[in-house]
């Protein structure tokens, strides 16, 4: 009886392959490829992002004209587009906050000017819900008698009440959002300080961008308390400053002008620290200047902040 061989298995190349798989890893590494040279935007992804159940029809598609399941490719969609959702989030707030706490003559809902009306010293407090809080110098010529210029930019109603005092040649300034106003609406706050006198300033942010530029202001107390942040400080060039900096998560940039003499102390954690020890050798727990003591324009710095990124140069 004549014996009939088995028939030979088909060459792998011949036999049916999952097409949808390779398909998105291709389309999507040519997009990333494309974003990073810079030739279509990031945001490119928000557009894409309504499509994805797209994905699981041509994955059915497929496996109705294979008969065939790509279990891989869903697993690996299972594990890839909760990350993909997130960054899309990520970046659509990016660009929301860009938007909402731009500096636009169009969205400017408010203004208001404080005088020393003969104060000698000055107290600024600020509270600040979630936006852009940018603090500097008055600009150009103002009268000689101006405490602060301000401006808001926002939504209709966003504005800035402003509580003001008097007391033994001190003029205190309490700032905080306006009633009726949401104070974690996204927006801009600008407030321009006088280098006539010396200010003490507090400020008391949320979820903010801060920035203040206080190197020709003269500031012998700087109190920050700041939750989720961004902030940048460039500290006042002369004169002794007294600065205390709290906060959560957030990313801090201090600049110690060139002629200034830095204590700096750094307290809670963790978190990634750079400091310059150029300047600022380290001496036990803390950062000093080796001229700190005989200085006569110098800062003390302490700095308490969690799970932050800190750098003072």
């Amino acid at each position: 009886m004549a014996s009939t061989a088995a028939p030979e298995p088909a060459p792998a190349w011949t036999r049916g392959r999952h097409l949808v798989g390779p398909l998105i890893l291709l389309g999507a590494g040519v997009l990333l490829l494309l974003n990073n040279l810079q030739v279509i935007p990031w945001s490119v992804w928000q557009e894409i992002w309504p499509y994805w159940p797209v994905l699981l029809i041509l994955l059915g598609v497929e496996a109705l004209a294979t008969g065939r399941v790509a279990w891989g490719t869903l697993v690996l969609l299972v594990l890839l587009l909760p990350l993909l959702g997130l960054a899309v989030t990520a970046s659509s707030f990016a660009s929301r906050w860009h938007d909402e706490t731009r500096r636009d003559a169009g969205r400017q809902t408010s203004s208001f000017l404080q005088t020393l009306d003969g104060a000698t010293t000055a107290a600024v407090q600020v509270e600040y819900g979630a936006g852009a809080l940018v603090v500097g110098p008055l600009e150009g010529t103002p009268p000689p008698d101006t405490l602060l210029s301000g401006q808001v930019f926002g939504h209709g109603g966003a504005r800035i009440d402003a509580r003001s005092t008097l007391q033994n040649g001190k003029r205190t300034l309490r700032l905080s959002p306006g009633q009726g106003g949401n104070p974690f609406d996204l927006g801009r706050l600008e407030l321009l300080l006088t280098p006539a006198v010396p200010i003490d300033l507090q400020i008391e942010a949320g979820a903010a961008e801060t920035t203040l530029n206080l190197e020709t202001l003269r500031i012998p107390n700087l109190t920050l308390e700041t939750g989720a942040s961004q902030t940048k400080i460039v500290l006042p060039a002369h004169g002794e400053t007294k600065a205390q900096i709290e906060g959560g998560a957030a990313g801090l940039d201090v600049v110690v002008p060139q002629n200034v003499a830095a204590r700096i102390i750094l307290d809670g954690g963790p978190n990634r620290v750079q400091i310059d020890e150029r300047r600022f050798p380290r001496q036990g727990g803390e950062y000093r200047s080796p001229d700190f003591d005989a200085a006569p324009d110098r800062v003390t710095l302490r700095i308490e902040v969690g799970a932050s990124r800190v750098s003072v140069q």
